[in-house]
């Protein structure tokens, strides 16, 4: 199998799983929530805040289901603190915790991937060529690049 055919399946590997698409430049979600945690205290406000940054700064992000679910689990968690149903800090700690299990179930996915292109690699010796991979979070995805 040649480098080519074999840099063919991997990106066909990425493209079905999701991990291959357009690259996007700029803050991630998790960059502009923080800006507005350093400016504001209160939960509803840091919400807006946050929502109205991804979607000037990184309208992506409202496309990918994971941001989408992120975004409107704060939207909830910010209609019950203003229902007084939730403290700000439990809302607070509510939207860190599905952050926390969004990225550690995007780094298995990604993890997975790297997985089955070694996998690949190592069943089709190159004949002493090295394929060198590469992997960037961008947003919420994580790319492999490999050549």
């Amino acid at each position: 199998m040649h480098i080519k055919e074999l840099a063919r399946i991997v990106t066909g590997i990425l493209v079905l799983t999701g991990l291959a698409s357009c690259t996007v430049f700029g803050p991630t979600g998790r960059d502009l929530q923080s800006q507005c945690e350093a400016q504001l205290s209160g939960f509803i406000e840091i919400y807006e805040c946050t929502y109205r940054l991804v979607a000037e700064k990184r309208p992506d992000i409202l496309n990918d289901y994971r941001g989408q679910l992120y975004l409107l689990r704060g939207a909830l968690l910010a209609e019950e603190v203003e229902k007084n149903q939730r403290t700000d800090l439990s809302a607070k700690f509510a939207w860190q915790s599905l952050y926390v299990e969004l990225r550690r179930y995007n780094e298995q996915q990604a993890l997975a991937q790297v997985q089955a292109i070694q996998a690949l690699v190592d069943a089709n010796p190159q004949n002493g060529k090295r394929i060198n991979c590469i992997s960037s979070e961008i947003g919420s995805e994580i790319h492999i690049q490999c050549q």
